[in-house]
């Protein structure tokens, strides 16, 4: 464990940007209480970082690995800040989290997580009830500031969603899927609802008149994705620097096309990568590109496209990556475990029993990767990896997540 402390001193976190005086979207069923403004960004202010590590921890001589989805184990989940153990929220029971990794999230050095009794949805911060609402609702975004939380929800068993502040709605759509969600590492920790120039962001799609058609919703705003010339089909679509960007396939053909506010701005003309549904748009330093895996005959590999055309293929699986210039530092992965790691022009060989049990498993800092890694066979204890150090944690489980920062 005091390896694990060790850690700190090195680490430094690009913080994804939170909204500091975010409009949110008008439209019906809009509540007139909600001031439609968010607190000032609190991650801009002076002071020391920590690593916080969230896990779950099972009583010993369980065997988490055969667990079934359709019975829930008893456990808990854990927080620790620089590798120290400073909250447990008790987990399994009705009306508490799941101990599933995707029941719970760490932002902000803090643990959000969901749960369902009856028909309500109960949202908590570090174990406290925040609010309970009907109906059931899979949380897909969270976005945080001084004394709000607002959520973006997907009804479990309905056909629309709604965005929340504090469990009241801000707005709801009857119908429509959102796009993203915790899962997806291209969405960084605060899922599918994000900021982007002092707005909350995110996207959907909705089936109207059998047609399907794209959405981005920045700020008030609710912009339809619509591009002149053949029927297509969006991957993936975020907003950065208040502009809309979609990674987009033509139904006539296999080739990707990067579209920037509706315009296509670049079209992969070999039509090489077919598998459309993998595109992703990542971003830094207002650097734009977008990803796709697909299997060839040597195994899976991962293209990246600029702005400008194709500029590199790796091997494995990208589970996150960040560009600086013209390098690109990863976590890659091959058949669900950590394969390589690289950073600052070098690559490291991994190959271990160690994988990520959530997206939020991989920090970058300016010094390098922190990995959560947990054994799927159950046989070693989960580790803290840093330009390979292992630290373990001492308990029966996994863990879910890193984050450093204030």
């Amino acid at each position: 464990m005091k390896d694990f402390v060790k850690l700190i001193g090195a680490a430094l976190l690009a913080i994804a940007i939170t909204p500091s005086c975010s409009p949110l979207p008008d439209g019906p069923k809009r509540s007139d209480t909600e001031s439609g403004k968010i607190d000032e960004d609190i991650r801009n202010e002076e002071g020391p970082k920590h690593l916080y590590v969230s896990a779950v921890s099972f009583p010993e001589g369980h065997d988490w690995i055969r667990d079934s989805p359709f019975i829930r184990s008893k456990g808990e989940i854990l927080l620790f800040k620089d590798g120290e153990q400073i909250l447990n929220i008790e987990s399994g029971d009705e009306g508490e989290p799941s101990t599933d990794a995707g029941s719970h999230h760490l932002i902000d050095g803090h643990i959000y997580s969901e749960a369902y009794t009856g028909d309500m949805t109960i949202l908590a911060k570090d174990g406290k009830e925040i609010c309970k609402y009907t109906p059931q609702e899979l949380i897909r975004g969270i976005v945080t500031d001084r004394s709000n939380i607002y959520s973006l929800g997907q009804e479990k068993y309905g056909k629309g969603f709604s965005l929340r502040r504090n469990g009241k709605i801000i707005r709801k759509w009857e119908s429509g899927t959102i796009m993203g969600d915790f899962s997806d590492a291209s969405y960084g920790h605060s899922g599918a609802l994000y900021a982007d120039s002092c707005k909350l962001c995110f996207s959907y799609f909705s089936d109207e008149e059998g047609t399907r058609k794209w959405y981005n919703v920045i700020g008030t705003e609710v912009r339809a994705i619509e591009i002149t010339g053949p029927e297509f089909t969006v991957s993936d679509s975020k907003v950065i620097g208040g502009h809309s960007w979609s990674v987009l396939n033509a139904s006539n053909s296999y080739s990707p096309m990067l579209a920037k506010d509706n315009t296509v701005i670049y079209m992969d003309s070999y039509g090489r990568y077919n598998r459309a549904g993998n595109y992703r748009i990542y971003t830094d330093d207002d650097v734009f590109f977008t990803s796709i895996h697909f299997s060839v005959s040597e195994g899976q590999s991962t293209a990246f496209w600029g702005q400008n055309g194709i500029f590199s293929r790796l091997d494995g699986e990208i589970h996150d990556i960040k560009r600086k210039g013209l390098r690109l530092d990863c976590v890659s992965t091959k058949h669900g475990k950590i394969s390589t790691v690289s950073f600052a022009g070098r690559t490291i060989d991994l190959n271990n029993r160690y994988g990520m049990m959530s997206a939020q498993c991989a920090c970058w800092t300016e010094n390098g990767w922190i990995i959560g890694m947990s054994d799927r066979s159950g046989q070693e204890s989960p580790s803290v990896w840093q330009d390979g150090n292992y630290n373990p944690l001492d308990i029966n489980g996994y863990i879910t997540g890193v984050w450093y920062g204030k």
